[in-house]
C-alpha cells in the first residue's frame, strides 16, 4: 500500500538533448534518504505511464543514483526497498529531447513529505551549448566537476559572477573588475562559450543575468580535454544564454575578440 507521494524534486531541470534518437528523453535521479541526507542504494524505480501501466525500470547504484532513457509523455516515478516506505510521484511531463533530473526521498518512518515540484523547463535551441548540457547530465551534480545553472543564478541574485564562485567554495580575491579566482592555491583558467580568456577578468565579460549556466573543475585532472590549458591549474567555464536581453553587449563581444586574437598570438611564440 503507497501512502502520500514522499517525494521533493531539488532543482529540477529540463534541458534539451540534441541527439538523433527519437526517444532521446532521460530521467536522471537520485533517491536519498533524509534523516542522513545521503543517497539509497538498491532502490527499485519504476517509471508509470498515464494509464499506470510499467514503462521502463531501474535500480539505484552505491550513491543512489538512477539513470532512464525514455520515450516523451506523461509519468510518474515509484520508488521501493525494503525497509523504507514506498512512494509514487505526481504526474510529471516529459517533453520530447528534454532531460529532467529529479530527487526523490524515502523515509523509512511514515513521513508526509513535500511532493514532486517543478521548478524549470530548459531547452537548448543551440548547438553552441549541447556540449555544456552533455557534461551537466554525464558529470553533474554527482560526478566530476561542479555545475551552476540559471535555475540556481535566478533563486541568488547576485552582481558580480565572483559571488558564485565563492558560494561554491572557490577563493576569490579581488572584487569587481580585479576579481581573481583560485583552486588549492592555483589561479583557474577562465572560458566564455568555449573561448579561454585572461585568468583576471572573470567579471569583465560576463555578468550573471548573460549566463546559462557555469561549469567549475577544480583541479588539471578534472577538467574535460576541450578545456585543456597551459595553467595547470582547475577551469572555470561560463556558457551565455541564447537569444536573451542579457547577450553580450557589442564591447564585451570586442573584448572577447581581442583576448582571442592576443591568446592565438601567443600560442604561435611557442
Amino acid at each position: 500500500m503507497t501512502g502520500r507521494p514522499g517525494v521533493f524534486v531539488s532543482g529540477l531541470i529540463f534541458s534539451a538533448i540534441l541527439a538523433s534518437s527519437a526517444s532521446a528523453q532521460v530521467v536522471v535521479g537520485r533517491i536519498v534518504d533524509p534523516s542522513v541526507n545521503s543517497g539509497i542504494a538498491g532502490v527499485h524505480v519504476v517509471v508509470l505511464d498515464s494509464a499506470a501501466q510499467e514503462r521502463a525500470t531501474a535500480d539505484t547504484d552505491s550513491l543512489g543514483q538512477f539513470r532512464i532513457q525514455i520515450e516523451e509523455g506523461k509519468y510518474r516515478i515509484a520508488a521501493t526497498r525494503l525497509g523504507y516506505k514506498p512512494v509514487t510521484t505526481p504526474h510529471f511531463e516529459l517533453a520530447r529531447r528534454e532531460l529532467v533530473e529529479v530527487e526523490i526521498r524515502l523515509s523509512a518512518n511514515a513521513l508526509d513529505i513535500e511532493p514532486l515540484v517543478v521548478t524549470a523547463r530548459r531547452a537548448i535551441t543551440s548547438a553552441r551549448l549541447e556540449g555544456y548540457y552533455r557534461r551537466l547530465e554525464r558529470n553533474g551534480p554527482f560526478g566530476l566537476g561542479r555545475f551552476i545553472t540559471r535555475g540556481q543564478i535566478d533563486s541568488f541574485p547576485a552582481s558580480h559572477v565572483s559571488h558564485y564562485l565563492a558560494r561554491a567554495g572557490l577563493r576569490v580575491v579581488g572584487d569587481g573588475s580585479d576579481a581573481r579566482v583560485y583552486s588549492r592555491g592555483c589561479e583557474m583558467a577562465i572560458f566564455v562559450d568555449g573561448m579561454q580568456l585572461d585568468r583576471g577578468i572573470v567579471n569583465e565579460v560576463v555578468s550573471p543575468m548573460d549566463l546559462e549556466g557555469i561549469e567549475i573543475y577544480r583541479s588539471a585532472i578534472e577538467v574535460p580535454a576541450e578545456f585543456f590549458n597551459r595553467t595547470g591549474c582547475g577551469a572555470i567555464v561560463m556558457w551565455t544564454r541564447e537569444g536573451s536581453p542579457g547577450t553580450l553587449s557589442f564591447w564585451k563581444a570586442l573584448l572577447l575578440g581581442a583576448v582571442a586574437v592576443g591568446a592565438g598570438f601567443l600560442l604561435m611564440r611557442f
